[in-house]
């Protein structure tokens, strides 16, 4: 949930760490727990108390929504896991898997191709984790919950052209292009990802396996018609590239990973289609910032959010702006992930 008006941190929320538990994908801070923030799940929606950052009076607001699984058990009962509605424990989900590592609690949608994965590191090298799903992510995010840190992004290399290899990794918080390493303490081959079918496998402890630390990972696969997740060049040309994605996108996100030398553009610019109904969809929010909606990625003082837009198709997104952090130059590539207006054979031309 973010606050569109205000220069406020985007509030993350899930079933599986529970209500009033928020993360935030522009800081490193730890989750927090506050009764006025997101306080209760419904099978319809949710419902929020009166914290400035997803209900601040009069102001704007956008809430990005993903069905997993369902909720674990009521109580949070460690081994508890929900798998496209149906309760199972996570220790047969990490046995059948062969992983190290058994979660504390998991919710997996596996016909939309994701999950929801809370799980204590145990700092060995060669540890692994469920993902639940029936084939490999092409994208794992992941984040500690019980020490601050920041949030880590693996891309799948059979994916994304941008990734050679699976020691690469980026930072949904920061604007840091491939395996630079700000703010931690470990080395970037300490943060080796195998990606499978059944399993995410840490060749080193790292970063996302620290011994006695929480964490919580979110993990995506396509679903042909529903999602789509890739790489991408600019052109430098208001008439800019286009992006087949299969279907109508609802949420588009794009990073920058190479070609301009200012890390400010490398930013993570999502758009989606209920903020902005009609083409060209502009004012892009930023997962690693707090900007208020139409604020340029760069600087929070500097407006014109509006010059950076894309145009949502029947089948892809087709960028219709020159700007840096979307389409500045030929030598600019990108990755993206985007999601379906109307799920499936149901799309429509706009």
């Amino acid at each position: 949930i973010k606050n569109r008006d205000s220069s406020l941190h985007a509030n993350l929320f899930d079933s599986v760490r529970g209500v009033q538990k928020a993360i935030y994908s522009s800081t490193t801070q730890k989750e927090s727990t506050d009764p006025t923030t997101l306080n209760a799940f419904a099978s319809n929606g949710f419902s929020v108390g009166s914290n400035i950052g997803v209900n601040e009076n009069t102001k704007k607001h956008i809430a990005w929504c993903w069905k997993a699984g369902g909720a674990p058990d009521a109580g949070f009962k460690p081994d508890d896991a929900m798998i496209d509605g149906e309760a199972a424990l996570c220790s047969d989900i990490a046995a059948k898997a062969g992983a190290s590592i058994t979660p504390k609690a998991m919710s997996v949608n596996t016909e939309t191709g994701f999950s929801i994965v809370k799980y204590t590191g145990q700092g060995n090298d060669n540890d692994s984790i469920p993902h639940g799903l029936t084939k490999e992510p092409d994208v794992f995010i992941y984040k500690k919950t019980s020490v601050s840190s920041s949030w880590m992004v693996k891309l799948n290399p059979k994916t994304y052209s941008a990734v050679s290899n699976e020691d690469q990794y980026l930072y949904l918080n920061l604007t840091n292009p491939f395996g630079t390493n700000t703010s931690l303490t470990d080395s970037s081959d300490d943060e080796q990802t195998i990606l499978s079918p059944n399993l995410i496998k840490f060749t080193k402890s790292g970063h996302q396996n620290d011994d006695g630390v929480d964490l919580i990972a979110y993990c995506w696969h396509s679903v042909p018609g529903y999602s789509a997740f890739g790489s991408f060049d600019g052109n430098g040309s208001t008439d800019g590239p286009f992006v087949y994605t299969g279907f109508k996108p609802a949420f588009v996100m794009t990073k920058l990973y190479t070609g301009s030398s200012n890390a400010d553009y490398h930013s993570w610019s999502i758009y989606d289609n209920v903020r902005i109904t009609g083409n060209p969809n502009h004012s892009p929010l930023y997962a690693n910032r707090s900007h208020a909606e139409g604020k340029r990625g760069n600087t929070a003082g500097d407006s014109g959010g509006d010059i950076l837009h894309v145009d949502f198709l029947s089948n892809g997104f087709k960028c219709r702006a020159n700007g840096t952090e979307l389409n500045g130059t030929s030598s600019d590539k990108f990755i993206y992930m985007a999601f379906a207006e109307q799920p499936y054979e149901f799309a429509t031309s706009r």
